[in-house]
């Protein structure tokens, strides 16, 4: 007759009720469900609701539903159901899970940790004592896709030493069992900055904190996530591209000499040479992106990009050369000296610089020398004077034969030596300037006894003074 099997099945089951003398009204078994398609390893809540005929129903009995894989004839595995004792299909077991209020007409399906397998058509059966038993011909489809990758999103570009917040977005599980994710680098796992969020009703992200450095770049970073208790694992990776200014530069030199091999030195800061050798310099510096290298003068003015050549060196070579590198994200250098070993004779600077120093030392000298005489001369004429003032001068005269001028009175009525009188005026002409050195010297002679001199009576004379 061209029609399977299932097909007349069905209708010699449909028409069963009209067999046994009941008016059954068709019309009233209807099925409302909808394709679904869902990725590996997620969770998918199909909606499902159906109507039956109450008539071939008891108000007391239980109404059990049945979802099979396949169809509902030829004895199909059963993968979810609301009846107790019935065998589940092993791996349907846990994953496929019927509404708990088929009752009310909700036959909605749930599907856990999706597998390949898990794609094709579902039959839903419903049964309810005494004759409401019905397989609905409506087919739930289901199809299975292969899991997306990860996807990944940065809050900015990459620069080395600064934060930035790396968002790793997957597919949405069921709400009871989210997504594991982790994302990775060489150096190690990120920790989580906060804990997953729901993005929409598709998909949920996470963030992490992210502060690359200059080994990051050109490293892979890995977002991966896993699903339920599976082995369902999906990653994205992506190549780092961190920028950063240039590193030290990287100075290298060769030296051409006639009749020698070239010599060759990598990281080098100086090198000695010979007049007429020649010399060239290389410059690298690693910087993201690539950094302009140029050679410097000691004026400053650019002289070469990233190799410098002096062809027959000469004096006027000598000195230093400064290698710049520099990219959008800053600069650095290095300075190389070129030096000429030791000449016969100095050079015109250096005559001058000797000269100079060789006047200004003789000056100093010149003045230190007359300073000192000066010093010298004043001091002895301090001591002549000293000498002279200081010393007392010995008469073999009476008091009374005295130079007068070397007698004053004093408070009792004696005559006082004015020798005193005469050091301190002698003392008084020394020059008062403080910075002035000042010397004083005195002698002491030797004590002489002197004979003991019987004072003569004075004689008084009178005078008879009239009024």
């Amino acid at each position: 007759m061209g029609y399977p099997l299932e097909i007349l099945v069905f209708g010699l089951l449909s028409t069963g009720p009209l067999w046994a003398g009941v008016q059954c009204d068709i019309n009233l078994y209807k099925l409302y469900v909808q394709p679904a398609t869902v990725q590996e390893g997620l969770c998918v809540f199909i909606p499902c609701n159906f109507t039956y005929d109450p008539n071939d129903a008891s108000s007391t009995a239980t109404l059990y539903g049945y979802w099979f894989k396949g169809g509902c004839f030829n004895s199909p595995p059963l993968v979810a159901t609301n009846k107790p004792g019935e065998t589940i299909a092993e791996n349907a077991q846990n994953r496929f899970i019927l509404s708990e209020e088929v009752e009310q007409g909700n036959c909605s399906l749930v599907i856990n940790d999706v597998q390949n397998n898990d794609d094709g058509d579902y039959c839903f059966r419903m049964e309810k004592e005494p004759k409401a038993k019905w397989s609905f011909k409506e087919i739930l489809k289901v199809t299975v896709k292969e899991l997306e990758d990860p996807v990944i999103h940065f809050s900015r570009n990459l620069q080395a030493n600064h934060h930035v917040n790396i968002t790793c977005i997957v597919p949405r599980s069921c709400y009871l069992k989210p997504p594991r994710i982790s994302c990775k680098t060489m150096a190690g796992n990120f920790t989580l900055r906060a804990s997953e969020e729901q993005s929409s009703d598709s998909h949920v992200h996470s963030v992490f904190d992210f502060t690359p450095s200059v080994a990051d770049n050109k490293q892979n970073l890995t977002c991966a996530v896993t699903y339920g208790n599976t082995s369902i694992y999906k990653e994205t990776t992506v190549l780092l591209n961190v920028k950063y200014p240039p590193q030290t530069p990287v100075i290298s030199s060769e030296l051409r000499r006639p009749n020698k091999s070239s010599e060759n030195e990598t990281d080098v800061s100086q090198i000695i040479v010979e007049k007429g050798d020649t010399v060239i310099l290389y410059c690298k510096a690693v910087g993201n992106p690539s950094a302009n290298v140029t050679w410097l003068n000691r004026t400053n003015n650019i002289i070469g990009d990233n190799e410098l050549v002096f062809s027959k060196v000469t004096a006027q070579d000598e000195g230093d050369y400064t290698c710049l590198a520099n990219n959008s994200e800053g600069t650095n250098n290095k300075t190389f000296r070129l030096l000429l070993k030791s000449s016969d004779k100095p050079t015109s600077a250096l005559f001058a610089v000797m000269g100079a120093l060789s006047v200004i030392v003789v000056v100093i000298l010149i003045i230190a020398v007359i300073l000192i005489f000066k010093k010298y001369q004043r001091k002895s004429m301090i001591d002549m004077e000293s000498h002279k003032t200081l010393q007392t001068p010995r008469s073999d005269s009476s008091p009374n034969d005295q130079d007068p001028n070397l007698m004053f009175p004093n408070d009792v009525g004696n005559d006082v030596p004015k020798e005193s009188e005469k050091a301190e005026e002698a003392m008084d002409e020394v020059p008062n300037d403080p910075e002035d050195l000042h010397y004083a010297s005195l002698t002491f002679v030797a004590r002489q006894d002197i004979p003991d001199v019987i004072p003569e009576e004075p004689q008084t004379e009178y005078a008879e003074i009239k009024k």
